[in-house]
């Protein structure tokens, strides 16, 4: 209840009763004195709780201030001290990030104000603990083994190059180039560097086998067959076969033609060079032999003109 008013009147307060507010001439008052006795005081309610998150390793402050308008906190621990921190709005505040130094049991002091009077205080306690990860012993984990390869995986592909001059039945310049698109320890083939195949997309080569000379000639060993007329589209040996080893593994490496009907993932042709074809059921020329038109192949004839015959590398065992 509150008594008082303007003008005043007056009145009796029952026994029990509590006296929230009194005014005078329509001001509240803090104190009433009466023959220099204090016989009433206001009563601010301020309530403060301080919490600290291992997470955020932050101290959150929170308060409950009733009729007061603003608030602020002092946290002290041994070897520490925040120093007041004015709060102007709101009934939280955060701190910043704390470290290891700052570790230890707070006391937090709340104040509250009314119109930037000192009103009420409140105390309360925080422990800032910075989490740590305690490391007892170490064990080395042996690392998985790799996946192998399946029997059946493409691994590479050769091309079988036919190259002619022009009106010229010579058959010197028959060669292979060859990528193999897995990083395998050892090979029997090429040498681990990165290269390209003409006229095709394919994934990047680890290894790579390139054209060699002989006596001015060019001359070969990845693929049998090639070297002859008639012969560069390869004699599509089965039993041609290259070993290369991987984390330990041994795999045997054979070849196959390559059908348009079940072009390998990963592979196309890129045809869109000038001079470029697919070769097809039309394709003629008196001084190349061309696979059946089924079979993966680009002719680039302009000058001097080369058939280009792909040759799928494969899986043949794993052992």
């Amino acid at each position: 209840m509150s008594i008082g008013g303007n003008p005043a009147t007056p009145g009796n307060v029952p026994l029990g009763d509590t006296v929230d507010e009194v005014l005078y001439n329509g001001n509240e008052c803090d104190k009433v004195i009466l023959d220099g006795t204090v016989v009433w005081e206001r009563n601010y309610a301020l309530t403060g709780t301080a919490t600290y998150s291992p997470t955020t390793k932050k101290v959150t402050y929170s308060v409950s201030i009733g009729d007061l308008d603003t608030w602020s906190y002092q946290a002290v621990k041994t070897g520490g001290d925040t120093g007041e921190i004015a709060v102007s709005s709101g009934t939280t505040a955060t701190s910043g990030v704390l470290g290891a130094s700052e570790d230890g049991t707070w006391t937090v002091t709340f104040k509250g104000f009314k119109s930037g009077v000192e009103k009420a205080t409140a105390t309360a306690t925080v422990t800032v603990a910075t989490p740590f990860i305690e490391i007892s012993s170490v064990v080395e984990l042996t690392p998985a083994a790799p996946p192998t390869l399946a029997v059946g995986t493409m691994v590479g592909v050769v091309v079988a190059i036919d190259e002619q001059e022009r009106n010229d039945d010579e058959d010197d310049d028959c060669y292979t180039l060859a990528a193999f698109f897995e990083d395998f320890d050892t090979c029997t083939f090429g040498s681990k560097t990165s290269g390209t195949l003409p006229y095709l997309n394919h994934p990047t080569a680890y290894w790579y086998y390139t054209r060699t000379y002989s006596g001015g000639n060019l001359r070969t060993t990845i693929w049998n067959g090639v070297g002859g007329t008639g012969k560069c589209i390869g004699q599509n040996n089965p039993n041609l076969e290259h070993t290369a080893t991987m984390d330990g593994v041994t795999y045997k490496i054979r070849f196959r033609q390559i059908l348009n009907s079940s072009v390998p993932s990963g592979l196309s042709l890129d045809v869109s060079a000038s001079n470029v074809n697919q070769v097809t059921s039309s394709t003629r020329d008196a001084y190349h032999s061309f696979l059946s038109a089924s079979y993966m192949q680009a002719f680039w004839r302009a000058g001097d003109s080369r058939n280009h015959s792909y040759i799928e590398a494969y899986i043949y065992s794993v052992s």
